[in-house]
């Protein structure tokens, strides 16, 4: 039918777009490419065939090129799927801090692709900010004083060092802690072995 349409209208972009779509949705990437290509020919100022094609090039190592389609689909259109792709060929190239603007950008979006985008900023900010998304309180049980950590995030942490500072009579030492297999959302309590009526950590 799609053929019989463009046969119909030659001149029509929309349909070797669709092509293209089609083409990419099977895995014939090279195909797809030359859809895109010919509905730019004609229509050279629709995102969509920009869109379509930088996934592509993605999907073959063509960072370089579809960074490329996907910044000019992006300013034909500002959209979430390319923005999230370029934060995806950021983090190939070991650009965080890019990589975190685009995903930062997507997330304040909403459905399944913002909800990835939020996980993959989490994951490169939580290194860099742990406070943000670890909460530590003070408790004090069976005489000693216990830390409760909260993983406010959706990620699962497997390996979390908590570092104490104790202030006594004029002295600072410093007391680190190992957390491991924190679950997201999850509130564990953690043992410091320090008394109360020795000293005053601080998380």
């Amino acid at each position: 039918q799609i053929r019989a349409a463009i046969k119909g209208e030659p001149k029509e972009p929309r349909f070797r777009g669709l092509q293209g779509d089609i083409a990419y949705q099977q895995n014939q990437y090279d195909a797809a490419i030359d859809h895109y290509n010919t509905a730019l020919k004609t229509d050279p100022n629709y995102y969509g065939y920009y869109l379509g094609k930088g996934l592509v090039l993605m999907q073959l190592g063509r960072t370089q090129a579809a960074r490329s389609d996907l910044k000019k689909s992006n300013q034909l259109l500002p959209n979430a799927t390319a923005t999230n792709a370029l934060g995806e060929i950021s983090l190939q190239k070991g650009d965080k801090e890019t990589a975190k603007e685009y995903f930062k950008a997507v997330m304040n979006g909403s459905g399944s692709l913002a909800d990835t985008a939020k996980q993959q900023f989490i994951t490169l900010d939580i290194e860099q900010n742990p406070n943000s998304y670890i909460d530590v309180q003070t408790n004090i049980r069976d005489q000693q004083i216990i830390l409760k950590v909260t993983n406010s995030t959706p990620l699962e942490i497997s390996k979390l060092a908590i570092t104490v500072r104790i202030e006594s009579q004029g002295k600072s030492t410093e007391k680190t802690l190992l957390l491991t297999d924190l679950q997201g959302y999850e509130s564990q309590f953690l043992q410091t072995g320090i008394r109360p009526n020795a000293s005053v950590p601080i998380a």
